[in-house]
Formats: C-alpha cells, sequence, structure tokens
C-alpha cells in the first residue's frame, strides 16, 4: 500500500498547476513568447489600421508632384519608425526577461543589459535615420 502511494505520488507530481510552487522565473520562458507575439500582433494591428479614402487627384505626365514624393517618403519613415519601435520593445522585454530570470548568473544578467543597449542603441540609429531622410525631403519637397 505504502509502494503504491508513492507511485501515484510522483505520477501526479508532475501534473501540478503552474501556480503551486513553481516561481515567476521558472515561468517566464513559458508565458514570455505568447506576451511577445500578443505585443507584436497588437502593433501590427495598429499600423495597418484603416485609413482614411483620400480623393484622387490629377498627378500630371510623370506620376507625382514635389509634395506626393515628400508625403510617400514622410509615411515611408514613420513606418519605418514604427517598426523600429516594434522591434526595439520587443528586445528590451527579451533583454529584461534575461536580466529577471538570471538569478545568481552573472553571465545572463550581462547578456540581457547588453541586449538592451544593443536595442536602445538600434533605435537611435533607426530614429535618426528616419530624421535624416525626413531632412532630405523637406530639401526636395521645396
Amino acid at each position: 500500500m505504502n509502494k503504491n502511494h508513492g507511485r501515484a505520488a510522483r505520477k501526479f507530481r508532475s501534473l501540478r498547476p503552474l501556480n503551486s510552487g513553481t516561481s515567476l522565473a521558472a515561468r517566464a520562458p513559458r508565458l514570455f513568447f505568447p506576451f511577445l507575439a500578443a505585443v507584436l500582433l497588437l502593433t501590427a494591428a495598429a499600423l495597418l489600421g484603416a485609413n482614411p479614402a483620400l480623393a484622387q487627384i490629377d498627378t500630371g505626365p510623370l506620376g507625382g508632384s514635389p509634395e506626393q514624393i515628400k508625403g510617400t517618403i514622410d509615411n515611408a519613415v514613420l513606418w519605418g519608425i514604427g517598426l523600429a519601435g516594434s522591434v526595439a520593445a520587443g528586445g528590451i522585454l527579451w533583454g529584461g526577461g534575461l536580466m529577471m530570470t538570471a538569478g545568481a548568473n552573472r553571465e545572463r544578467q550581462q547578456k540581457g543589459q547588453r541586449v538592451v543597449g544593443l536595442t536602445i542603441g538600434g533605435f537611435l540609429i533607426v530614429a535618426l535615420a528616419g530624421g535624416i531622410l525626413a531632412a532630405a525631403a523637406s530639401f526636395v519637397g521645396g
């Protein structure tokens, strides 16, 4: 009887729910990716939302005026910065997750800090490049 009780206890120990004794650090890898996917899907839905219908105008024989070119470049810059912001948010969440689940592992803490630093640096480069493109478009557009 004692033998069966031990076997049953071992069998059901592996089936315990997430909130029974497991720490957040142990659950973080399973919770992070669904959270990241939800953030990216909501960001994509916001970016791809309905745009207002604009009246068509005569574009001329060459297909566009300088104002339209400037508008196109501005839209591309805004899309690029929005996409970079989404990726940066994911990178910061990833690095923060690494740091939070590192515990006493110094290498993992440093890896998380490096991921966050590189993510912020990459976003700043994209934002500065977007500013340079916007300035160039203003010179071209008048």
